[in-house]
């Protein structure tokens, strides 16, 4: 509004305003989404029309002052449309970009909670291995001595007494409980 009473005061489509009015619709394309540029740019060019139309000084022929109403409603709606389709294109590569990061750091998080994951099977398969090669280890002497003690008993079942076999036999068993 101020601009166009500028231009109205200053000589219409002659005065040198008239181009900021072009500058308001750009910014307000760059600042709203297009469709708001475009009714933003639909006030602004009919007000530039009226200005135009309705201002005496400077004198002109009704065909000059439609013809520049008509260039710059034009240089009006190209502009909006021009900054407009920019503004929206920066806005969905924002929006993509976001996107992206927000994938990415989904992505980063998996991964991480991935390696965690890994480190803890690492952690539980090494434990595992520990627990079984100590089972071994207390498993090796009972076992060993109790086939021995068989292969005494049947090797020597006939020299052997049998208060030995008898000991032999609790052996045996005392390692069979461990076990």
């Amino acid at each position: 509004a101020l601009i166009l009473a500028f231009a109205a005061v200053t000589g219409a489509s002659h005065s040198p305003i008239v181009p900021l009015a072009v500058l308001a619709v750009m910014a307000a394309a760059i600042r709203f989404d297009l469709r708001r540029a475009l009714v933003v740019t639909g006030i602004t060019a009919v007000g530039v029309v009226a200005v135009i139309a309705l201002v005496p000084a400077p004198v002109l022929p009704g065909s000059e002052r439609a013809r520049s109403a008509a260039w710059w409603s034009a240089h009006l709606f190209v502009g909006a449309v021009m900054v407009g389709m920019l503004s929206n294109l920066v806005d969905q590569a924002r929006r993509r970009r976001a996107e992206a990061e927000a994938e990415s750091e989904a992505l980063e998080r998996r991964s991480a909670e991935d390696r965690r994951l890994r480190e803890r099977l690492e952690t539980i398969d090494q434990a595992r291995k520990d627990f079984l090669h100590a089972i071994a280890h207390d498993f090796r002497t009972p076992i060993a001595s109790m086939e021995a003690l068989a292969r005494a008993l049947t090797r020597d079942g006939v020299a052997a007494s049998p208060q030995e076999r008898d000991a032999m036999l609790e052996l045996m068993q005392s390692h069979a409980r461990h076990l």
